[in-house]
């Protein structure tokens, strides 16, 4: 096996691992959420969901070799 393939398996590993990571926070940070006074987790939760995106594209672009 190549290093380069190593270091991408790896760096995929790493972005996996974090994903995962951030989509639990995303359920905890849900369950708070209340009828009101809990804008700032709704802010949050939205912007942890587009970096999930942004994992999952890299993720698409960036295959295990």
């Amino acid at each position: 096996m190549k290093v380069d393939h190593v270091i991408t398996q790896i760096n995929n590993q790493f972005w996996m691992q974090h994903k995962i990571a951030l989509e639990i926070e995303i359920g905890i940070l849900e369950e708070r959420f209340m009828p009101s006074d809990t804008g700032h987790l709704h802010t949050t939760v939205a912007e942890l969901k587009r970096r999930v995106l942004e994992i999952e594209k890299l993720l698409l672009f960036c295959p295990p070799p």
